[in-house]
């Protein structure tokens, strides 16, 4: 009985390990004419000055995708 309880619980985290959340994540600029590097810092190329009416769809957070 422990070891099939054992085998469940492991395959069940297993399961959450592996299971994927297809939710996009939306984000709004707070503010008027924010700037949008091409990468991480301020020596980068400027892609768009954001409007705080446009909305931004995450794709990486802190190296990571999500």
């Amino acid at each position: 009985m422990k070891k099939s309880l054992l085998i469940f619980a492991l395959s069940l985290q297993t399961a959450f390990v592996f299971a994927t959340d297809n939710t996009a994540v939306v984000a709004k600029a707070r503010y008027e004419n924010v700037k949008m590097y091409r990468q991480s810092g301020t020596s980068t190329e400027v892609l768009k000055a954001l409007k705080s009416t446009d909305e931004i769809v995450v794709v990486r957070k802190y190296g990571l995708l999500i």
